[in-house]
């Protein structure tokens, strides 16, 4: 997404143009260059360098949403991800009945339609549709000012915050995710093209049942495959992807005439057993 709005503050309150007005300041103070003022006003705030300090900032993009350069990694999650957080509808609420005591949020992974990239979708949701979370004395009195100072700058910098606690200890167990979301994520963890790197599916664009299952490999380097249990039902619990060589693959009787054999064999070799799968008739076109 392309940013465009310019408010860039930090999850702490500081705007990044403040900043930039006390790095001039300084560069003309202590005669140093602009670089050097910047990196100085950066290792004051926290950080080690102007752009750690940029990284970390949090704007509003294109469509309204609150966004950040960072990337985070919740517990049990492979990969470091981009965040898009949904802007809160509750500030007017909380003008006239008050700031709830808690927030209640959600996470869902979602991929970028132009990138295929994923990113980590929150949104603070009504209490107990989500994880609640209860707010600090710290927090509470933030949510306050903003509410009554009005604020765009400010309300985005509380939300970065609460995004920033949420992490903090939210679990990947706890995303609603389908078995082809783990598949997809573990093939962006391994660098690995959808389209590029498809090794084997079968030729005919079958995906089978209502949660539109298929098995697909892809070539994840000298000697190795990965196995994906693509399916859109929800993640089992189960590992649904595993890796196999090429010795393993070729041990796969190739079978034309029944293909959801040979689905089922490479899913064993990659020592997966997936319940849905099992119940089916494995000889079915036999």
């Amino acid at each position: 997404m392309t940013n465009k709005s310019t408010i860039a503050v930090l999850s702490n309150g500081t705007r990044i143009a403040q900043l930039k007005s006390d790095a001039k300041r300084v560069e003309r103070e202590q005669d140093i260059s602009h670089a050097e003022a910047l990196a100085k006003v950066a290792r004051g705030s926290g950080y080690d360098s102007w752009e750690d300090l940029i990284a970390a900032s949090w704007e509003l993009d294109e469509d309204g949403d609150v966004v950040t350069q960072k990337r985070f990694q919740l517990f049990g999650m492979p990969s470091e991800l981009p965040v898009v957080s949904a802007p809160l509808d509750e500030w007017e609420d909380w003008a006239e009945e008050g700031v709830p005591e808690m927030v209640s949020v959600d996470i869902a992974v979602g991929f970028y339609s132009d990138t295929t990239e994923p990113y980590l979708h929150v949104s603070f949701v009504g209490i107990d549709e989500g994880t609640n979370v209860a707010l600090d004395m710290e927090m509470y009195e933030r949510m306050e000012d903003a509410v009554a100072s009005g604020s765009v700058s400010d309300r985005v910098a509380v939300q970065g915050a609460l995004v920033e606690e949420v992490m903090g200890f939210y679990e990947a167990d706890w995303l609603e995710m389908t078995a082809r979301d783990v598949c997809k994520l573990e093939r962006f963890r391994l660098g690995i093209s959808q389209d590029e790197d498809l090794f084997w599916q079968e030729p005919t664009p079958a995906n089978y049942g209502a949660n539109q299952e298929a098995v697909r490999i892809y070539r994840a380097g000298p000697d190795q495959l990965l196995v994906c249990y693509e399916s859109d039902s929800k993640h089992p619990g189960e590992e649904v992807f595993g890796m196999i060589t090429d010795a393993q693959y070729d041990a796969v009787p190739h079978n034309p005439y029944n293909y959801w054999k040979m689905m089922n064999g490479y899913l064993s070799a990659a020592g997966l057993t997936l319940n849905e799968r099992d119940e089916r008739d494995p000889d079915m076109w036999d």
